[in-house]
């Protein structure tokens, strides 16, 4: 099934410690769990995480 141009979309972009990119894991499994997709162009994003 093809993405749908309405579904939002999400960027995360981590730095820092281990610990940064497990919360950034979870913190997308939640935003997956709402129905967002991960996407690797901030432009398409409708949220953007900055995690440090």
């Amino acid at each position: 099934m093809g993405k749908d141009i309405n579904t939002p979309k999400y960027y995360i972009a981590t730095f820092g410690c281990q610990m940064n990119h497990k919360d950034s894991q979870q913190m997308a499994g939640v935003l997956e769990a709402l129905g967002f997709v991960r996407t690797a162009d901030i432009k398409e994003s409708n949220i953007v995480i900055i995690n440090t």
